[in-house]
């Protein structure tokens, strides 16, 4: 007797897909970090050609979040691309991705971290490939970020109040940068002159008394 296999695929509906809930965790492991996120969404993560670093750890702030969030700030946090269809989610390198688009060039994966000149972590710096506005992401909240380029190439790190600065990458992996605050006119005092009043003390002059008879 012959057997059929059958397979069912759920499917999430719109509504589902924009429902915002509380997720947060603490110093997981991405595929930790997965596993939590395909249990509170019901959805499933898929990524059977590529490995996962299990030395890199993730956090989610306490916070309510539809799944394209979620799917968005992991791609801030990991250098990963993912593609949601339905409850389905398909996992990917950024570097596969970016080297078929440029055609192959040799890249290489750069770690990098941004500080202020009391050597403090600056989180939210943006951080893009010049010339290639699509390939971007932020430093995280101590400061780092990774991104895939080519030795030629150059990144450049803007945020607000701070001098947009160009770094060149080299043959470097890892890159210390160091921005420097704009300076506001507006906080300067120019000091054009001095001026050194002194008042006079005109004498009061009264008129003559009357003679005397």
């Amino acid at each position: 007797m012959g057997c059929t296999a059958v397979l069912f695929l759920v499917f999430q509906s719109p509504a589902a897909a924009q429902e915002k809930k509380n997720l947060s965790f603490k110093n997981k492991t991405i595929e930790e970090a997965f596993r939590q996120i395909e249990q509170l969404y019901q959805v499933k993560f898929y990524y059977s050609t590529i490995k996962l670093n299990p030395q890199e750890r993730i956090s989610f702030s306490k916070k309510p979040r539809a799944i394209q969030d979620v799917l968005f700030e992991l791609e801030l946090k990991v250098f990963l691309k993912f593609k949601q269809d339905g409850s389905m989610i398909a996992v990917k390198a950024k570097v596969a991705e970016i080297e078929q688009a440029t055609g192959g060039v040799n890249l290489q994966l750069i770690e990098g971290t941004v500080i202020d000149h009391l050597k403090k972590p600056l989180p939210g710096v943006s951080v893009r490939v010049k010339g290639s506005p699509s390939r971007s992401t932020l430093s995280d909240t101590n400061g780092k970020y990774k991104i895939s380029v080519a030795e030629k190439e150059v990144l450049i790190l803007s945020y607000i109040g701070f001098v947009r600065t160009e770094v060149p990458v080299g043959k470097s992996s890892t890159i210390v940068t160091i921005l420097k605050e704009e300076v506001s006119e507006l906080n300067q005092v120019v000091v054009t002159g001095i001026s050194d009043r002194k008042e006079k003390l005109i004498p009061e002059v009264l008129p003559p008394l009357p003679a005397r008879n």
